[in-house]
C-alpha cells in the first residue's frame, strides 16, 4: 500500500523522521509546499502505522533513541540497520 502513496510519500515521511519532535501539523505549508496532497499522506501514514499525532505534532512510531542505531530504518528505505 505504500507505494501506492506516490513518490512524495517517501519525501515526506524522511524529513518527518528527522525532526526529534515529529513535525508541528501548523508549519506543514511552509515545510513542504509542494507536496499537494500532505495531509492524506500523513492520514495514511497513521492508518499504515508509520506516524502517529501528540500535542498538534506528526511523528514517527517506532524506536527514536539514537543510541539503539537503528531508530527508523525501515521506514526511509534503508537496509542498513547498523
Amino acid at each position: 500500500m505504500f507505494q501506492e502513496l506516490g513518490p512524495d510519500a517517501w519525501g515526506l515521511l524522511g524529513v518527518i523522521t528527522f525532526f526529534p519532535q515529529g513535525v508541528n501539523k501548523n508549519h506543514l505549508g511552509w515545510l513542504f509546499p509542494t507536496i499537494p496532497n500532505r495531509i492524506n499522506l500523513l492520514e495514511k501514514f497513521g492508518v499504515l502505522s508509520l506516524t502517529y499525532q501528540s500535542d498538534g505534532f506528526v511523528t514517527i512510531t517506532g524506536d527514536k533513541d539514537p543510541n539503539t542505531h537503528q531508530a527508523h530504518a525501515g521506514y526511509i528505505g534503508s537496509t542498513d540497520n547498523k
